[in-house]
């Protein structure tokens, strides 16, 4: 039995090794994208100040006519935000701008794969594979089989008569194949634990909608009544509807912005409150009526029902953020770990594969 599941973990193993790879090193470059992002530009960062902040976008959309903004994410914090500028043509510009709105870069739509565009390739590629919702799918199946892999690593692994001292004593094994082999045993035992949380939380985010309905979980956050919304040409500023947003959320970071457009006359803000389990992306929502300057609805993350808040914390496991920096340093150790644990691997079954020298 133990041979037919160590020659399963070998198969899986070299079948899904280039692509394992892959994921983990881009998962690696994501857990701090934006700081590292952010240090290559020239300028130190300023506070967030709403007033100023709004009038840069306005400038923004003076200057590029025919354009329309349908959202503003932030990009480190709360004092740097990227502002996505979509033409007639379906092409998107992303545009890196401070916290006092003023322009710090610019992604155009035709971005190469690195350069400035690195962090933007390896998400899209981490969480697609450059191929829409089918790649989204594909990246949930690799994951499950991650899953298993891992879990018959240690099922292989696992001491026999609670000799875990000696399992974790590589440096004792002989040289060459045996130490190899001492290593990536210990090394899966001692991270296959985070492994399987991060890896797991993963695979159900692919197919979160489904675990929240069957967990009978709200998932969308309130949608104000188009009917109950002004309307009109005259738009209250964005400054204005930040204010209002953070009056309802005292203490809370902007994390997305919607600007009002067709079909929808209300700025939509998500936020991010001390007390949730993210570094930046916030899942508070508040709409203000663009015009007036009403609340038409407001979803406080923080009082959202048991099973909303356990479908929103796969990704804060995922990410490391349910921890903090410590949270994310973790994530970021366990990828190296995954990148680590398939070299070992590679290199003992090239080693095994070598005919045996005759004395």
């Amino acid at each position: 039995m133990t041979s037919k599941l160590r020659s399963l973990h070998k198969y899986i193993s070299l079948s899904l090794a280039l692509f394992w790879f892959l994921q983990a090193l881009t998962g690696v470059l994501l857990v701090f994208q934006y700081e590292l992002d952010n240090a290559r530009i020239d300028r130190a960062a300023v506070p967030f100040d709403p007033v100023a902040f709004g009038q840069g976008i306005a400038r923004i959309e003076a200057d590029n006519p025919g354009k329309t903004i349908p959202y503003i994410y932030t990009a480190g914090s709360g004092d740097r935000f990227d502002v996505y500028l979509a033409g007639a043509d379906d092409k998107t510009d992303i545009l890196r701008v401070d916290g006092d709105g003023r322009l710090l870069r610019t992604l155009p739509a035709d971005h190469g794969l690195f350069g400035d565009a690195l962090f933007k390739t390896a998400l899209n590629w981490h969480e697609t594979l450059f191929s829409g919702a089918t790649g989204h799918v594909l990246v949930g199946i690799s994951g499950i089989f991650l899953l298993s892999n891992i879990i018959l690593g240690l099922k292989l692994a696992w001491p026999r008569n609670r000799q875990w001292r000696q399992a974790f004593a590589p440096q004792k094994a002989r040289k060459g194949v045996a130490s190899r082999y001492a290593w990536h045993r210990a090394l899966g035992l001692g991270f296959a634990i985070p492994a399987l949380a991060i890896v797991l939380t993963g695979v159900f985010m692919v197919w979160e909608d489904q675990i929240g309905d069957s967990l009978g979980a709200d998932q969308a956050t309130p949608a104000p009544d188009l009917s109950a919304a002004t309307g009109g040409s005259n738009l209250i500023p964005l400054a204005h509807a930040i204010a209002i947003a953070q009056g309802q959320y005292p203490g809370a970071r902007i994390s997305i912005i919607s600007p009002p457009g067709d079909g929808a006359p209300w700025y939509r803000l998500r936020l991010l409150q001390n007390d949730e389990s993210r570094h930046l992306f916030g899942t508070t929502m508040v709409y203000v009526d663009a015009a007036d300057g009403r609340v038409l609805a407001d979803y406080d993350a923080l009082k959202a029902p048991v099973p909303d808040r356990i479908v929103k914390a796969f990704y804060s496991i995922h990410t490391g953020d349910v921890l903090g920096t410590a949270g994310r340093v973790l994530v970021l150790v366990t990828g190296l770990w995954l990148v680590t644990m398939l070299t070992l691997g590679l290199m003992l079954w090239s080693a095994r594969r070598k005919p045996r020298k005759k004395d």
